[in-house]
């Protein structure tokens, strides 16, 4: 297993990572899959307080039991003008309850829109209090999620606020690689999602074979490989 840092966090992650939204549906078959894919060296598992009907962190918790030490947790929260700090500081403490941990690695602001960047980033609004559980001790690192354009999130990056970013990224959608290199060239983590696009480059095609340069792997190989040989890349989370 090939492991990176994740911009200037400190924290070496697994080049492949675990995203944790298709887990199985029972509990324990999750908590299976997240167990093996820590012995096999992934040490990056990234949840929300919504995946998998709000059960994800269950099983990731489950999953990951004795093994806080080895490996990083990450976990989001939707933020938004409606979004007090009080609600994100309740969705904190569950999401802690869930992976029954006492703190994470990394806390994202999941799905960042522009349009709210004036509501959650101003005094006293959902970022302060992320902030405020980072300097309890109760979040290490703090990073976003974001669908916006190149030149909104490189703003959102600017303010100095997040440690890390995570993005859509894969062979079919390259108009990211500006952002990515930017955060990189900055020491900003940047962590990958849907490499596969939604499972679309896992499909046997022809076309794919082409765009991939190689007829010797399965296609989601060929797809992880092009996500992987970026080298501002950090992880990039198996969809």
């Amino acid at each position: 297993m090939e492991y990176r840092s994740l911009g200037r966090t400190g924290k070496k992650v697994s080049l492949l990572s675990l995203g944790c939204m298709r887990l199985p549906e029972d509990d324990d078959e999750g908590a299976k899959v997240v167990r093996r894919a820590a012995e096999l060296g992934i040490n990056y598992f990234e949840t929300s307080n919504w995946y998998c009907e709000s059960r994800s962190e269950i099983k990731v918790g489950r999953g990951l039991k004795g093994l806080r030490d080895n490996v990083c947790s990450s976990t989001k929260v939707k933020v938004g003008p409606a979004v007090t700090g009080d609600d994100v500081r309740r969705a904190f403490e569950d999401s802690l309850k869930r992976l029954e941990v006492d703190r994470v690695d990394f806390y994202q602001v999941w799905d960042f829109r522009w349009d709210d960047h004036e509501a959650v980033m101003k005094k006293g609004g959902g970022l302060d209090t992320i902030e405020a559980l980072r300097d309890e001790g109760l979040i290490g690192h703090i990073g976003m999620t974001s669908h916006e354009s190149n030149e909104h999130v490189i703003e959102l990056l600017d303010t100095g606020r997040f440690e890390s970013v995570t993005l859509s990224y894969h062979l079919l959608k390259r108009e990211v690689e500006p952002v990515i290199e930017y955060a990189g060239e900055r020491g900003i983590g940047v962590v990958i999602m849907t490499p596969l696009a939604g499972g679309l480059l896992a499909t046997p095609s022809e076309v794919l074979v082409e765009l991939a340069g190689s007829r010797n792997s399965s296609n989601a190989a060929s797809a992880l490989r092009f996500v992987m040989s970026n080298p501002h890349v950090s992880t990039s989370p198996r969809e």
